[in-house]
């Protein structure tokens, strides 16, 4: 079953954001590269641009697109 996430908790994953923008990271879904300043970082320190990783868990299941680690 695909269990989608609540806006709640992507709300929640604002909390992570990334604020060093010295650091550049590819985020893996749009693979461009920027500066973490527009990042934000899931528990398993993935790190992804913040309207690419919205996007992907409104409508996939609620795991990271890179291990798989439950986001809920």
């Amino acid at each position: 079953k695909n269990e989608k996430i609540s806006f709640e908790k992507i709300n929640k994953i604002q909390d992570n954001k990334v604020q060093d923008g010295k650091e550049k990271f590819e985020c893996c879904i749009c693979l461009e590269e920027n500066s973490v300043l527009e990042g934000v970082k899931l528990k398993c320190n993935h790190i992804y641009h913040c309207n690419c990783i919205y996007q992907h868990l409104i409508t996939n299941e609620p795991r990271c697109p890179m291990c798989r680690a439950d986001i809920k």
